[in-house]
């Protein structure tokens, strides 16, 4: 087995770590900031919640649908680029929005341009702390996702006052400001790749495969030609040529040939339908069972300040190396969705409410960050930035279905706890889907000890002695649960 790598960038890397911090802040601050701005349009342009709140889909739909795209990117030209183009996209979209004088207007700037800069400055954002760190990953990860929890105390606050003072276009003329503070922060993310060097080859090799098929397109156009003097043998070659590139781009391959991938992707699905089922329905469930409005808003500031415990908390007992993030992954999914299903016995009681809002995201604060960890050690850093947006892919498909499920469950029932019940329910499974495929491989590992370290991509010709490392130190790690 190879050795286990242990170095990480110094000094720089941890500046790096702090530059990451404030991007996700600044997103998630933002996504949870910006309600406020959808009442306000609701009633400024006199149009139905409906119409208004499609701005949310689109802001939502767009950078899950762009996340595999992000990952191709980035692994071509690095993070900084992403990132700050994504801080850019942003700033525009927030100024261009401040001038808005219909919704259809604001579809195009605050949802679709907005969405394209999200999609670009969160992933990268992440991948970069995976490229700059090994032995303190999980630590410098915790930190950076600890971010998310600062934005989301910070700045609905903030947007209150904003709109207040200087009402909600002058609002959006400071928020683009902020936004220009991510790409500041994108200067910092420096690559330890060098990916010029990578695009050139990977152009010059598509560049060889085109002319290749340019080709055998001709020569059989020459011999076969179809009714109507139409070269059908050049409609199969192209069709082929289509066919097998989008087969065997890295993107797919990485997903056919990674069980790891699918499984810990699989499970962001499931905790995406749980846990913006419990985000959006903690507080009505409690102003449903006659908690005041202000308290009842206050379980969310108990459930962000909890949930930023656990991800700073976490980082330096799993770089301990005693267990594998995969099983603490696990784990704390499976606890997060039982205190969900401890939710319908609240009965009304705010401080049976807290304490579970508490248990609740101190433990979604642990299992939250754990999955760029856990991605690195099945794929690599090669490939991080592939796998991390397959996933983001896969957890925001779960989080635009599940809100609209439980809303359904409540119209039909009238009633938050079987809502909640179905987020328990999901998030456990998938922690239960890490644990199965952890116990199995285990099994294997046991049975026949050379399969625990194989990994078709991982011992391809083009796969790094990095990536291979990190395949066989998850292997090694396995062995610990």
């Amino acid at each position: 087995m190879a050795s286990q790598p242990n170095a990480d960038g110094g000094l720089y890397a941890w500046i790096i770590v702090a530059g990451s911090h404030v991007v996700q802040a600044i997103y998630m601050g933002d996504i949870a900031g910006s309600s406020l701005f959808f009442v306000i349009f609701t009633e400024y342009f006199q149009e139905g919640g409906g119409r208004t709140f499609a701005i949310v889909s689109l802001q939502t739909c767009v950078p899950i649908l762009i996340a595999p795209l992000v990952g191709v990117l980035t692994k071509r030209f690095g993070c900084r680029p992403l990132v700050i183009a994504g801080g850019l996209l942003s700033m525009v979209a927030n100024l261009v929005t401040s001038f808005a004088t219909s919704l259809k207007w604001m579809y195009f700037s605050y949802g679709i341009i907005q969405g394209f800069g999200l999609g670009l400055l969160y992933a990268p954002s992440i991948v970069i702390i995976g490229q700059h760190f090994t032995k303190r990953h999980a630590l410098a990860n915790g930190i950076v996702f600890a971010g998310v929890g600062v934005g989301m105390i910070t700045f609905p606050p903030l947007y209150e006052l904003l709109i207040r003072k200087y009402g909600w276009r002058g609002a959006l003329i400071v928020i683009s400001g902020i936004y220009l503070n991510v790409a500041v922060c994108g200067l910092l993310m420096r690559s330890p790749y060098p990916y010029r060097t990578q695009a050139r080859k990977l152009t010059n090799n598509r560049r060889l495969s085109e002319e290749e098929v340019n080709n055998s397109v001709d020569d059989s156009a020459l011999n076969d030609t179809g009714e109507h003097g139409v070269p059908t043998s050049e409609q199969r070659s192209v069709a082929r040529y289509i066919c097998s590139s989008l087969h065997n781009s890295p993107v797919i391959v990485l997903w056919r040939h990674n069980s790891w991938l699918r499984v810990v992707c699989a499970a962001g699905l499931l905790t995406g339908v749980g846990h913006y089922i419990a985000l959006f329905h903690i507080v009505s469930k409690a102003v449903h069972e006659d908690i005041l409005g202000f308290d009842a808003a206050l379980l969310l500031t108990v459930f962000g300040v909890a949930n930023m415990i656990g991800r700073v908390a976490h980082g330096w007992f799993i770089d301990l190396g005693y267990v594998s993030p995969m099983a603490v992954f696990a784990v704390t999914l499976i606890l997060a969705g039982a205190f969900l299903l401890t939710m319908p016995l609240t009965n009304g009681i705010y401080a049976v409410f807290a304490s579970v809002s508490a248990a609740y995201g101190l433990s979604l604060g642990i299992a939250g960050p754990l999955y760029a960890v856990s991605l690195k050690l099945c794929v690599g850093v090669h490939d991080l930035p592939t796998a991390i947006g397959w996933y983001v892919l896969c957890s925001g498909i779960g989080s635009m279905i599940g809100p609209p499920v439980a809303g359904w469950l409540y119209d039909v029932t009238s009633n938050y706890n079987i809502s909640f019940i179905m987020g328990g329910v999901t998030t456990i499974l998938a922690g239960c889907v890490v644990l199965v495929q952890l116990r199995y491989l285990r099994y294997k590992s046991k049975r026949l000890p050379s399969d625990c370290q194989y990994d078709p991509i991982a011992y391809s010709d083009g796969a790094t002695e990095e990536h291979k490392a990190g395949v066989e130190k998850l292997a090694w790690m396995e062995t610990t649960l």
